[in-house]
């Protein structure tokens, strides 16, 4: 009877798992439970910073953000009005860049408003207002708009030289900047104003690293990886993987660790409510379906709050959990030997434990259809059965409100 009584105990905290299991969707996919993995194998492709300006050059020379002067304020508002041209990973990019300099595009768009798209030796850009007259800004790639141009801002405007050419910078995610006066709608010999380069850096393993729980390793490169770690790329890979399609995935990913540590506090929790009532059940000697029965009465305090912090209150819930039982058995023993009253104490509790703010609705009327239908089939006696619900009671509450499973 007591293996019975403690292997059907396992059975509501089994069905939490599967519970909470079926809530992990997308961008997880776990065949394993989380908390039950200790490796974790990243896709080298993800290990890059968010996209960002890493070089500005005016018009040649690189520095890693300019300063406040006449052509580092041309160049921002090249960009400014232009960065829609640009690709559209590299436009929130090119924005940032030119956000120490107080540019936005609310800000200068309402003093220079677009008035049109304009298209000059296949180079694309847009026409301003600006002041009384208008300007056109460009943007391309920087060798093909140097070329365009005929003058080059230097400190100041100057005409462009051969050698200017052979300092121009080269590689990839280098956007061109340049102007050029309008008159008539039409514009006017171009000014090539510099350039800025967005790439995405590399990011250090240990920035996700720090993601992962206490004791998980980290690896580079999903072909070594063992079959029981959390897979983390960009395409679903396998059963346990977390799939990192949003530029977000990094909170995302400890969003789930922390989330998980917080049902696997709950999946204890419940266990350890449930085998309190297994002892409780062993004691009164009811039969050993109850307990799961009456157990699944609990799963209410998955979701509720949980107090992790031991204290000495938990452990005089913990020995009052212990001590009212025997006395309530012991009682029952010499009070009424042959009644049934005991189960609906079984059931009291369990109702008592497992009502949260969220559930009370369905949890209690649970509680009151199974004790009614216990009542009828076994028939204890008014009184014994009156006073088994107050002790049942009298076991639930206090373990509410001073055990970790407080709800309210």
């Amino acid at each position: 009877m007591t293996a019975m009584h403690m292997i059907l105990c396992l059975i509501p905290p089994l069905i939490a798992l599967l519970m909470l299991s079926r809530r992990w969707g997308h961008p997880w996919r776990l065949r394993l439970p989380l908390f039950s993995l200790d490796h974790a194998a990243i896709d080298s492709t993800l290990l890059v910073e968010p996209r960002r300006m890493t070089a500005a050059h005016l018009p040649f020379e690189a520095t890693a953000q300019p300063r406040l002067q006449s052509g580092a304020l041309l160049w921002a508002s090249a960009a400014t009005v232009t960065h829609s041209l640009a690709g559209g990973a590299d436009q929130a990019a090119i924005l940032a860049a030119v956000k120490p300099l107080g540019f936005t595009p609310e800000k200068f768009l309402a003093r220079c408003p677009i008035l049109q798209a304009v298209e000059q030796n296949g180079l694309r850009g847009y026409i301003v207002r600006d002041g009384n007259g208008q300007r056109a800004y460009f943007l391309g790639e920087p060798v093909a708009l140097l070329a365009a141009c005929a003058y080059v801002w230097e400190q100041e405007e100057r005409v462009k030289t051969p050698q200017d050419a052979e300092r121009i910078p080269r590689g990839e995610g280098l956007y061109g900047l340049a102007m050029a006066p309008v008159e008539n709608g039409c514009p006017g010999p171009m000014t090539y104003l510099g350039s800025l380069q967005i790439t995405a850096p590399a990011m250090d393993p240990s920035v996700v690293e720090a993601l992962l729980p206490p004791r998980w390793r980290l690896s580079v490169g999903l072909t070594e990886a063992p079959p029981a770690a959390l897979r983390i790329s960009s395409q679903p890979e396998g059963m346990n993987c977390f799939t990192a399609d949003s530029p977000d995935w990094m909170d995302r990913l400890a969003e789930g660790f922390t989330r998980s540590r917080v049902e696997l506090r709950q999946l204890v929790r419940l266990l350890t409510a449930q085998l309190i009532l297994g002892f409780a059940g062993l004691v009164w000697q009811v039969p050993a379906w109850l307990v799961p029965v009456a157990g699944l009465l609990l799963l209410p305090i998955v979701n509720a709050p949980f107090t992790p912090k031991l204290s000495l209150r938990h452990i005089a819930a913990l020995v009052w959990a212990l001590m009212w039982p025997v006395a309530i058995g012991c009682f029952m023993r010499y009070a009424a030997p042959e009644s049934s009253g005991l189960m609906l104490a079984l059931i009291a509790s369990a109702a008592c434990v497992g009502t949260v703010p969220r559930s009370w609705r369905i949890t209690l009327p649970c509680a009151a259809a199974l004790a009614a239908l216990t009542w009828l089939i076994f028939q204890p006696e008014l009184i014994s059965a009156a006073f088994c619900l107050i002790a049942g009671v009298l076991l639930g509450l206090p373990l509410r409100l001073l055990y970790p499973m407080e709800c309210s």
